[in-house]
């Protein structure tokens, strides 16, 4: 469209203007921060630390919205919550930030919501989770029994995650 078509035009005349800046400096690290300090990326929500694929996307003039929001809103899930007792859901690595925009913690908040514990089993967890435990998740378990690689970790996941969730399911079904 026309006003697609002018838009990107500004952009890119925008972006050409900052190029031979940007070839001043040394490291991707810095050209990012040159760019965040012009276009304020970092300060926008869902752009991430430096702006990224994201920030990009959003000087196009792309309405940003958060994954989790959109799957959530998509999949019908907090209908499905409502009639359930309780929720299992699971990261391959849980760790604080799994409640800055995971899975996790958009299920967490609609457990909260509708007052359903929450389970949450990871390949790897860490042990500072009071701010997951806070967004509504009730209890955290690691899958993995031992350290391993993560070669090992991969492969052998399915059994260590079946494993896992059965002796919990074991310890529910005896309260």
């Amino acid at each position: 469209s026309k006003l697609l078509s002018n838009m990107f035009l500004q952009r890119k005349t925008i972006a050409v203007k900052y190029d031979d800046a940007l070839d001043t400096l040394d490291g991707d690290e810095n050209k990012l921060k040159h760019l965040d300090s012009l276009f304020h990326l970092s300060e926008i929500e869902s752009t991430g630390a430096a702006g990224g694929t994201s920030g990009a996307l959003y000087l196009l003039g792309t309405k940003l919205i958060s994954g989790i929001e959109l799957i959530l809103s998509e999949s019908g899930i907090e209908k499905e919550l409502m009639d359930a007792d309780l929720c299992i859901s699971g990261e391959g690595s849980i760790d604080a930030q799994s409640s800055n925009g995971k899975t996790i913690s958009g299920i967490a908040a609609l457990c909260k919501k509708h007052d359903i514990p929450l389970i949450c089993f990871g390949g790897r967890t860490d042990k500072n989770l009071d701010s997951l435990y806070c967004a509504g998740v009730s209890a955290v378990f690691s899958i993995c029994d031992r350290p391993k690689s993560l070669e090992e970790a991969l492969k052998e996941g399915p059994f260590y995650l079946e494993d896992t969730v059965y002796n919990v399911m074991r310890l529910i079904k005896n309260f």
